[in-house]
């Protein structure tokens, strides 16, 4: 049977390349390449995750499941639901953050980090 959500619409960078899995959660890495700044990765999880940013602005999509409790154990920003097909961004210097799964769900979670490859550019505002 073929999928429509987005995620299986990319191949991962090696098929099933699971490397992660704990009780009520998998993680998979989906794709990145040295020279890229950014790494995708799968969550799917039937019970409250804790993630943490490590320092990276992580940028989130609800892609299986209705929707999704959002909380910082930390008191770092006001609990939020996500619901299917939102995206949401937890800034780097949160930290610690808590996924609660109203049912079974998928999240893809992208990690910005900075660019670690190519000529150096100068930007500036006009």
């Amino acid at each position: 049977m073929e999928s429509n959500h987005l995620l299986d619409q990319r191949k991962p960078a090696k098929p099933g390349r699971k490397i992660a899995e704990g009780d009520g959660w998998t993680e998979e890495r989906t794709g990145s390449h040295e020279t890229e700044f950014i790494e995708t990765r799968r969550h799917w999880f039937t019970k409250p995750v804790l993630h943490n940013t490590d320092g990276l602005v992580n940028v989130l999509n609800l892609v299986e499941g209705r929707e999704a409790l959002v909380e910082s154990p930390t008191g770092a920003f006001a609990p939020f639901v996500v619901h299917y097909a939102e995206t949401f961004i937890i800034p780097a210097q949160v930290g610690a953050y808590r996924i609660r799964p109203t049912e079974k769900v998928r999240i893809s979670r992208a990690e910005l980090s900075k660019p670690t490859c190519g000529p150096k550019r100068n930007y500036s505002i006009l």
